[in-house]
């Protein structure tokens, strides 16, 4: 399993989600440093973000707040966790229908 941790703040998360609703073609990985700096792309659907944007709802727009995510793999179809304030949601990807760019 790969394990990732991210900050976000809701006004990110926003932004972030509407940049995932305006993909019209295919999805795209998400990408944003993660715990270390790397740059890593993240499959972080329109539902995923809404969740992370319905945890944070509390929190001030500025304040950031760290968001584990666990990948099964980066092929094929996988299993994506995303975990914040003792909240988890898991979902399926399939890797072939994201756009690596």
């Amino acid at each position: 399993m790969l394990n990732y941790q991210i900050e976000l703040s809701v006004l990110q998360v926003e932004i972030l989600l509407d940049t995932v609703e305006s993909f019209v073609d295919n999805h795209k990985l998400l990408h944003m440093p993660d715990q270390t700096g790397e740059i890593v792309g993240l499959p972080l659907t329109a539902a995923a973000l809404q969740f992370i944007h319905a945890v944070l709802k509390e929190k001030e727009v500025t304040d950031k707040v760290p968001v584990e995510v666990k990948l099964e793999s980066r092929e094929g179809e996988s299993g994506v966790q995303v975990s914040l304030l003792g909240t988890d949601m898991t979902y399926q990807v399939d890797w072939n229908s994201f756009d690596p760019v």
